[in-house]
């Protein structure tokens, strides 16, 4: 009786599971094909103004986040009584707003943004911020299909986007249409996750707990530190491009880079997120050693098959696209596919080291990669142009591979 029951556990399970990919999945495919379409249907200038308005608001949502996830994660799945612990990081994150949102002008004084779309960025800033700590919320309270639903469903604009190019043959020339249905679709999403998330939240009587919040920032310092260095890595060469070459090569650049991160996303959602849970669990113990060579067997493979067809399809897509400007660089597709692999690879002792607990470790190489590559993309831009940044990339990368491996070895005796 106990083994059908245990059976039909795992057949659940695997039921939710196969429902959540689907999900992340229908998300990840709208977002290639606005990637796809965007190429073929906006002009390259916007694609680099569209694509650092993007990166700002990822950046931004970091700092506004600060990782405070990561404390309070623990915090309620080990608490009876979660409801307050939820509001006080809610009411932490609005407060930051009052310090961070005057620091953010910064990106508009700079010419990185134009001050046309300040109002929206910050209303969409705002939404996107919410939406992505409810979504982590709604994990630590073992809610993951409704985080996942609510990841989908920020996606819907891109839908309109597409109706408007295909079906409706409308030509942009502004990225204003795009971020106003962005705004309106991640609004609608933040109103629809306060409301599900409102039995959770304390609504009379609420006391600000500052020294818990005090306590958490401490916590999730380590990690937020880590985290923003290594948004550096992934964005920095965007913004230098921008500032040394203008938006159209740096639309060159964040066109294909958006491809290839599709690489990296259906890596992290097919393989990686199902493997750290048995990392951390036997961290200490000797079935590790199998684990990590399963993970390394698995992340070889996916990275072939996905690379293969992505070198296979690259061809017909800019046929498609029929705009010779992708096809003059298509060499900086294959240096960032290189750049891909390097950085998937170097996942695998990433998350040894994390399970291991060397957080501060894993702090000290982002730093220092972060630094570097700045470094690098400062020097090479102006003189191998966006060659340059993928270079500086693939650069940090390796030393980044080669780093984390020496201390794998050094802490777990792989």
């Amino acid at each position: 009786m106990s083994e059908q029951i245990d059976t039909e556990i795992s057949k659940t399970n695997f039921y939710i599971r196969l429902i959540n990919l689907s999900i992340r999945g229908v998300s990840l495919l709208a977002k290639l094909l606005f990637i796809i379409f965007s190429g073929k249907f906006l002009a390259v200038e916007l694609i680099g103004e569209f694509n650092i308005l993007t990166s700002t608001i990822v950046i931004c949502v970091y700092i506004l986040g600060f990782e405070f996830y990561t404390f309070n994660t623990r915090e309620i799945i080990n608490s009876s009584n979660c409801k307050h612990k939820i509001t006080n990081q809610l009411i932490m994150h609005i407060l930051s707003y009052v310090l961070l949102f005057p620091i953010f002008i910064l990106f508009f004084i700079g010419h990185y943004i134009s001050y046309d779309y300040i109002l929206i960025f910050y209303l969409i800033l705002i939404s996107e911020h919410i939406c992505w700590e409810l979504t982590r919320i709604y994990i630590a309270l073992d809610k993951q299909l409704l985080s996942n639903s609510i990841l989908s469903l920020k996606t819907i604009w891109i839908l309109i986007v597409l109706i408007d190019w295909l079906i409706l043959d409308k030509t942009y020339t502004s990225i204003l249409p795009i971020i106003k249905y962005w705004a309106l679709n991640v609004g609608a999403t933040l109103i629809l996750g306060l409301v599900l998330m409102r039995k959770n939240i304390v609504l009379k009587n609420y006391n600000l707990d500052v020294p818990w919040i005090i306590k958490g920032l401490k916590t999730s310092g380590l990690f937020f530190i880590g985290a923003l260095a290594y948004k550096i890595i992934q964005f920095s060469d965007r913004y230098l491009i921008d500032y040394f070459l203008g938006l159209k090569q740096t639309g060159i650049y964040t066109f294909f880079f958006s491809i290839i991160n599709g690489i990296d996303i259906l890596l992290y959602t097919l393989i990686t997120m199902f493997v750290i849970p048995k990392i951390i669990t036997n961290a200490n113990n000797k079935k590790l050693t199998k684990i990590i060579r399963e993970y390394t067997r698995d992340m070889l493979i996916g990275i072939s098959i996905i690379t293969i067809l992505m070198i296979i399809m690259i061809p017909y897509l800019l046929k498609y696209i029929n705009n010779d400007i992708y096809l003059d660089n298509l060499n900086i597709f294959y240096l960032l596919i290189f750049s891909s692999i390097i950085m998937n690879i170097s996942q695998i002792p990433h998350y040894v080291l994390y399970a291991k607990k060397q957080d501060f470790l894993l702090m000290k190489i982002n730093i220092f990669i972060a630094i570097l590559n700045v470094l690098l993309n400062i020097y090479l831009i102006p003189i191998l142009g966006i060659k340059g940044a993928v270079i500086s990339t693939i650069i940090c990368f390796i030393l980044m591979l080669i780093i984390k491996l020496k201390n794998t070895y050094k802490y777990s005796k792989l």
